[in-house]
């Protein structure tokens, strides 16, 4: 089945957005069990937290690509500069000016209460 035609199915978008809703909702509570279970206090041990989450992470994604394309993923040497400022834009920048802020100073249940409401106007926007 084409990708186009499985996105096309209600039933399939639906089961997507409530994965992505479980993975997203779930991030909140599990980083900040992160942080109590290793003892993670301070801006420098959360954003060295945060930076081994996103490599590891990354690697998944190339494993997890390599797997599905059956051939080793490795970008070619133009989109290196794109890649990185990809990174250091939209992750970096993200984690350090508002997630950090907001799993500090923020209990978990508003965290979740607001990435729902985003995705819920995501969803019927």
């Amino acid at each position: 089945m084409e990708n186009r035609e499985f996105f096309k199915k209600p039933l399939h978008v639906f089961l997507l957005a409530m994965l992505c809703c479980t993975l997203w909702g779930s991030a909140a509570p599990f980083i900040k069990w992160g942080y109590k279970l290793f003892n993670i206090e301070g801006v420098p041990s959360i954003l060295m937290f945060a930076g081994i989450r996103f490599t590891l992470a990354g690697f998944l994604v190339i494993l997890f690509g390599s797997f599905l394309q059956k051939k080793v993923l490795v970008a070619k040497k133009e989109n290196i500069q794109g890649i990185c400022t990809l990174a250091l834009f939209q992750t970096a920048g993200q984690y350090f000016f508002l997630l950090y802020w907001t799993f500090t100073y923020i209990r978990s249940q508003r965290i979740h209460y607001f990435r729902n409401q985003c995705l819920y106007i995501f969803v019927s926007g």
